[in-house]
């Protein structure tokens, strides 16, 4: 039976983040190489990437990057809004999860890693985290660009963030470095960590309570 360690970009697209959408664009080759370079890594990892600012699209299914043969680009857009994106992603790893179990495949907790620079600006966006929480129950990795940790803190609180990392808007450093060592951090892990059970006669795609915390 094949494992199969979903994670998902969410990268916020409002005017000030785009500077940074090439080095995300950068650091998705980079990725792929390394997931090229680890046999383990490489056959379990599947990436798909959603970008988010006023609306929210799906810029990359959930893939095998190892056998894509071109990156995506990823469009900007304009104010920071997080109920457009959680309203997509509830529908996307709803039925990721629905259809990989159906090809009988360990599919292990799925995980969002949040990339933005600003809070959110629409209100009532809870309600929506709240909805894909209750059908993906997935891991959510903050990271946030200019705000301060207690901004990043209360943020990673509201979306109860497994990890929240605050870096300071500078050159000085690579984005597309940190996000990279972040992600295969956390796909090591994922990829060792035990695998949802859906309950016997459950059709539901959500993951039962079973799961890593």
């Amino acid at each position: 039976m094949h494992r199969v360690v979903p994670i998902y970009l969410a990268i916020n697209t409002s005017p000030s983040m785009a500077r940074r959408l090439v080095e995300v664009e950068q650091m998705l080759v980079a990725l792929t190489d390394e997931l090229l370079s680890s046999p383990v890594l490489g056959d379990q990892v599947r990436i798909g990437v959603v970008s988010f600012a006023d609306t929210a699209d799906l810029v990359l299914p959930l893939t095998d990057l190892t056998r894509l043969g071109r990156m995506p680009r990823i469009p900007s857009g304009r104010e920071t809004r997080f109920g457009p994106l959680f309203e997509l992603l509830a529908k996307v790893v709803g039925r990721d999860l629905t259809v990989h179990r159906a090809m009988d495949a360990e599919v292990m907790r799925p995980m969002v890693f949040l990339l933005c620079d600003g809070l959110p600006t629409d209100n009532g966006w809870e309600r929506s985290f709240a909805k894909f929480y209750g059908v993906a129950h997935a891991g959510v990795i903050l990271a946030t660009i200019g705000l301060d940790e207690k901004e990043t803190q209360w943020l990673g609180s509201a979306l109860r963030a497994t990890a929240a990392f605050s870096w300071a808007d500078e050159r000085t450093y690579s984005l597309a470095a940190r996000v990279e060592e972040v992600l295969l951090d956390h796909a090591s892990i994922l990829v060792t960590s035990r695998v949802i059970s859906t309950p016997r006669g459950s059709s539901s795609g959500s993951p039962s309570p079973e799961q890593d915390a």
